[in-house]
């Protein structure tokens, strides 16, 4: 699969996704980014799984954790609740 159908897929599934109310300016740098933290307050996520680096730093948006793929596998594979940090 190519870059173009990669990304045409994906794009495909942002018309599933409702547009958030507010977009936050939370991240200048990627200002794309800010989407995904509006997506997951609106949608009260309580975790954000990502390799982006720009969410990342964040760590903590509004109370969603954001963490790494490999975070996420040991915050389920704990079974404690979502706070691993």
């Amino acid at each position: 699969m190519g870059s173009d159908e990669v990304f045409a897929y994906f794009m495909n599934l942002v018309i599933f996704v409702p547009s958030p109310k507010l977009i936050p300016k939370e991240i200048t740098v990627d200002p794309f980014d800010n989407l995904f933290l509006a997506l997951a307050s609106e949608s009260k996520a309580r975790l954000i799984i990502s390799g982006d680096i720009h969410l990342l730093d964040f760590k903590e948006f509004n109370n969603i954790q954001i963490v790494t793929p490999a975070e996420a596998c040991q915050v389920i594979e704990i079974g404690k609740g979502w706070r691993y940090r």
